[in-house]
């Protein structure tokens, strides 16, 4: 039976060196994004562009609904009153964020409700390529409300590049619906080779401006570092030397 008394089982002064030493060695860290305050001036910058591309998409929603509404006016009603609503909700998502409101003290969980809003928004956007149009729809006005709606939720997704993702979940779910969409009135060419190739392009062009602009903070708002300090816990008493210094030993 080992003797817990043994004194070959306790940690020498050597060994308490060589940890003190282990322990004040810099951990290696992970590369960081950009500062809190590039992401800040990112999040008031998707809030002053984020208005343009909301009015974007509410002067074709109501422009479609009225070409479509000639023929098919109670679907176009159903999608105009979907797409309306969401609306609303970012509208009042960032009413109130720019007005200074509660919501306006928590900017990250501001721009995580926005986003959230925005993947409803876009999904009732791009639905409008299915829920608009019957299967057996004329040609014309199918590829005109297609372009519309692919064209529109690219042009409000660019507005919102200074949050990639809030720009994605925008334009993906309303390119997807204009995909099935294409496919359905044109086949596969029209699928692939229209809507699929603008999905691509405007997937890359949206990677790009947003990566841009979140560089472009991070230059302009550098982290910054500041040593740390241990204060004595007394005032007019010095802190007491680590374990492995000279003092200590």
């Amino acid at each position: 039976m080992r003797n817990k008394f043994d004194g070959s089982a306790r940690p020498t002064i050597h060994d308490l060196q060589a940890m003190a030493e282990q322990a004040a060695r810099p951990a290696r860290r992970k590369p960081q994004g950009p500062s809190r305050a590039a992401r800040l001036h990112l999040i008031d910058m998707l809030s002053r562009w984020g208005g343009a591309g909301l009015a974007i998409i509410a002067g074709l929603t109501v422009f479609c609904a009225i070409v479509a509404g000639r023929d098919y006016p109670f679907r176009a009603s159903v999608w105009c009153a979907i797409v309306l609503g969401a609306l609303y909700v970012c509208r009042r998502l960032r009413k109130e964020f720019r007005a200074g409101e509660a919501s306006a003290a928590r900017p990250f969980r501001w721009r995580a409700n926005y986003t959230s809003a925005l993947a409803v928004l876009g999904a009732g956007f791009g639905a409008g390529s299915l829920l608009i149009l019957p299967a057996g729809a004329a040609p014309g006005t199918s590829l005109q409300t297609l372009s519309l709606i692919l064209a529109g939720s690219l042009g409000a997704a660019l507005l919102h590049t200074p949050h990639g993702r809030s720009a994605a979940a925008l334009f993906i779910p309303a390119a997807l619906f204009s995909i099935f969409g294409a496919w359905r009135a044109g086949g596969a060419p029209l699928a692939l080779f229209g809507a699929g190739a603008m999905f691509f392009a405007g997937s890359a062009a949206l990677y790009l401006i947003s990566w841009r602009l979140r560089s472009t903070a991070a230059r302009r708002f550098p982290r910054t570092a500041f040593i740390r300090r241990e204060p004595a816990s007394r005032p007019g008493r010095t802190a007491e030397p680590d374990i492995g210094t000279a003092a200590a030993i």
